[in-house]
C-alpha cells in the first residue's frame, strides 16, 4: 500500500489541528466570560448576547 506514511501523518496533523482549535475555542470562551464578569453581567445576558445594563435616554 503506497502512501501509508504519508496517510498517518496527514491523519496526525488533522488531529492536531483539531485540537488546537478546540482548545482555543474553550480560551475564547473563558476570555469571553471572564470579559463579561468585570463588566458586570449575569449569565443570562452573556449568553442572549445582550449589551450591558445601561438606563436609556
Amino acid at each position: 500500500m503506497a502512501g501509508g506514511r504519508t496517510f498517518k501523518r496527514d491523519q496526525k496533523r488533522r488531529k492536531e489541528m483539531a485540537r488546537k482549535l478546540k482548545q482555543e475555542e474553550k480560551m475564547r470562551k473563558r476570555l469571553q466570560r471572564r470579559e463579561a464578569k468585570k463588566a458586570g453581567l449575569t449569565q443570562e445576558e452573556e449568553e442572549v448576547g445582550l449589551p450591558p445594563s445601561t438606563t436609556s435616554d
